[in-house]
């Protein structure tokens, strides 16, 4: 009999908590939130507000700071009303894409490391022989390749005492010797 009744009283609302009783579990979230790691959460938070608003790409969310507040958001959700499993599953879902988006950054900039290291090793093969090519000015250029180097990321030959972009190299003209 004491089930039927305890059962009647909670489907009638009866032993839910009040409004104030409410307020007061989120008065105490919030707090221990304020004391766990106020700096990171506040500085995730100003960050993604500031986005909303147009702030450059540099200043964007990173994984820790997107995690920090999901796990925020899991610490702090009414246990009455908890996050539904299809927003859960979504917010998963952007962290993993987000994870996968880093990591193929890393590995074109690796790339990219790996082609700037390829082209000064064939533009070192280019070391005292006679090449044509075009100069910062559009014009053609034509002589004996004195120095490879690299500068700002971007490998360049000096030809006839002029330093040109490897990818301005137009061709190689053989040697007499042999």
């Amino acid at each position: 009999m004491n089930a039927l009744v305890g059962v009647r009283a909670n489907s009638a609302g009866l032993l839910s908590p009040s409004q104030a009783a409410r307020q007061q579990v989120w008065d105490r979230l919030d707090s221990q939130i304020k004391t766990a790691r106020p700096e990171a959460l506040k500085q995730a938070v100003a960050v993604k507000q500031e986005n909303e608003t147009g702030v450059p790409a540099e200043q964007e969310l990173d994984r820790d700071a997107f995690l920090l507040l999901l796990v925020t958001q899991l610490q702090n959700q009414d246990p009455l009303d908890p996050v539904d499993n299809t927003d859960m599953i979504a917010q998963l879902a952007q962290f993993s894409s987000l994870e996968q988006m880093q990591n193929l950054n890393e590995g074109f900039e690796n790339i990219r490391d790996d082609i700037g290291q390829f082209a000064f090793t064939s533009a070192s093969s280019l070391m005292g022989q006679v090449v044509t090519g075009i100069d910062a000015d559009g014009e053609p250029i034509t002589g004996l390749v004195e120095a490879v180097t690299l500068e700002n990321g971007e490998v360049r030959v000096t030809v006839a005492g002029e330093s040109i972009r490897f990818d301005q190299v137009t061709g190689v003209i053989a040697s007499d010797e042999g």
